[in-house]
């Protein structure tokens, strides 16, 4: 990252990481119904046939099960906030 802002001109570049639960719902059916509406899930499952899409969608419960605690549906998630000043 500090490598193609250098190179676009920018100084003092500064990543910072984040880590933070992300909440899903406040049970496996309403975090399952949550990301089945990502553009992404969509778009996999549309190319799917019938019997993978019931696969896929198991497994998607699955996977919330998985991460179900007794506040909700939770699931780690990181960044970086990059912070950089155009130079001269």
């Amino acid at each position: 990252m500090r490598s193609i802002l250098h190179a676009a001109t920018f100084v003092d570049v500064t990543l910072q990481a984040v880590r933070e639960p992300v909440y899903y719902g406040p049970e496996v059916e309403r975090a399952f119904e949550f990301v089945s509406r990502f553009a992404s899930v969509i778009s996999a499952v549309n190319s799917q046939t019938a019997h993978e899409r019931a696969r896929t969608h198991s497994r998607l419960r699955d996977t919330m099960a998985a991460h179900r605690t007794s506040d909700g549906v939770w699931f780690d998630a990181r960044a970086w906030i990059v912070t950089a000043h155009r130079g001269l």
